[in-house]
């Protein structure tokens, strides 16, 4: 009977001599018991981290990788659940407190060791190189290292051209001023995956600079065609692009028409208050066309918000376009 078994990670092949009485000694007994309890424990910490409860899901990665040191996707989540996203504060404040450095530094520790692992191990397919590289370059920008990680975004698309590196280095060069390159790059990404939602968005972001609005519009309503409207960390860029298109959309007629009537109406009202009242100081009234004070534009702006919330049914003013104020006020021969 052949009693020869696989190889086993640091424990080399099992020869026929170690088996006394048809049972393994206890040194592979271990051996094979770390590798299974590491498997299971990544697996488990896919489901957490799927799941959005990071915390956990790094401490489960974290229990792999004291079983089986070289895990390869226990290395690459545990460092990624460690990065400067998702649920990261939570995680770092309950590890680390206001320590947060230590906790990018030791993803950045976990992708160089798995770097260095899939260098010397080319059966390590796990994970790709180019997805590492990425993750680094995360790590090293928010401790504000920023020529190591535009290297190692660099490499990544060097490597595979990864459309997160492409609109990452995007991202960065438009911090660095470099408006050209950054367009450049958030084009790439998008050609390379036009899927990949925050390529959209740094695009937009970029083109807000340059006061494109257009093509800002294009970019955001693209980037919500795409974004992962369920995750949390989506949350503050989902609002600020819905409420740039909200507000550069184009006007809607009967809105204004109706807010319109409005707004005549509380005119009316408001002209018969200043017949009535003997108290009232003249020229206080808010006329078409004519100069007006300080004062005046303020009685305009709170009749064009009382008008306005009735005509929409809405809270506040935020929820109409720009265009939409300002054709509202060039009907009464404001211009702003």
């Amino acid at each position: 009977m052949d009693t020869t078994l696989p190889v086993i990670s640091q424990g080399g092949p099992l020869l026929p001599c170690e088996f006394l009485n048809g049972n393994l000694v206890t040194r592979c007994v271990n051996e094979i018991a770390k590798l299974q309890s590491a498997d299971e424990l990544v697996a488990r910490g896919h489901t957490e981290r799927r799941a959005k409860h990071y915390r956990q899901a790094l401490d489960l990665y974290e229990k792999a990788l004291t079983a089986d040191p070289s895990h390869e996707l226990g290395l690459f989540w545990a460092g990624y659940c460690l990065l400067p996203d998702r649920e990261w504060e939570a995680v770092v404040a309950e590890l680390y407190g206001t320590r947060w450095r230590i906790a990018v530094s030791r993803s950045i520790g976990y992708y160089l060791k798995l770097i260095n692992l899939k260098e010397q191990d080319k059966d390590k397919t796990l994970t790709t190189i180019s997805s590492c590289y990425v993750n680094l370059g995360v790590g090293h920008d928010f401790l504000n290292e920023k020529s190591s990680a535009e290297e190692c975004w660099q490499k990544a698309i060097d490597l595979d051209g990864d459309a997160v590196a492409y609109a990452n280095l995007g991202w960065l060069r438009k911090r660095m001023d470099r408006v050209d390159d950054a367009i450049d790059l958030c084009n790439k990404a998008i050609t390379k995956d036009k899927t990949y939602a925050s390529s959209y968005f740094y695009l937009g972001k970029i083109r807000m600079q340059r006061n494109e609005s257009d093509l800002v519009l294009r970019c955001f309503i693209h980037y919500l065609k795409y974004v992962d409207m369920n995750d949390p960390y989506n949350k503050n860029t989902i609002s600020f692009a819905s409420d740039y298109i909200e507000f550069h959309s184009e006007p809607s007629q009967a809105r204004l028409d109706e807010a319109e009537k409005r707004w005549k109406k509380k005119e009316a009202e408001m002209e018969n208050t200043v017949k009535n009242d003997t108290t009232s100081n003249p020229g206080t009234s808010i006329e078409s066309g004519k100069p007006h004070t300080a004062e005046d534009e303020k009685k305009l702006y709170e009749m064009f918000l009382t008008c306005w919330d009735q005509s929409v049914g809405s809270p506040s003013y935020n929820k109409m376009s720009w265009k939409e104020m300002r054709e509202f006020f060039w009907r009464f021969g404001w211009r702003i």
